[in-house]
């Protein structure tokens, strides 16, 4: 049985991993390392996956999808929201940006 929950956490964990992404790839007042940046990509395409086999493996058993290869689709979909959490935790901690500067705010003479 498929409970609302599991689809909120789903459909959440999907959306912040893109606007996450969106976020450090075109902040407009913080400069993010390049690190951070392709960190950032690796997260947004594990958050998608996550989200696609989720919803994938909420329907109803298919007959031509054996245990197995439910089993291993299973486990990768764990894997891949594990690696969305692990990029996002360790942006978020290592803070890898730099405040820009207003040039506009400069006086000039």
């Amino acid at each position: 049985m498929i409970s609302n929950s599991e689809v909120f956490i789903l459909a959440v964990g999907t959306i912040f991993s893109v606007f996450f992404a969106a976020s450090v790839l075109f902040h407009t007042r913080r400069a993010y390392s390049s690190w951070a940046k392709l960190a950032s990509v690796f997260a947004c395409l594990a958050g998608l996956t996550w989200g696609a086999l989720g919803f994938f493996l909420m329907q109803p058993r298919n007959p031509e999808i054996t245990r197995h290869t439910y089993s291993v689709l299973l486990a990768f979909e764990h894997i891949c929201g594990g690696l969305c959490l692990g990029f996002i935790l360790s942006i978020l901690l290592a803070r890898p940006y730099q405040k820009k500067s207003d040039v506009s705010s400069t006086p000039t003479v």
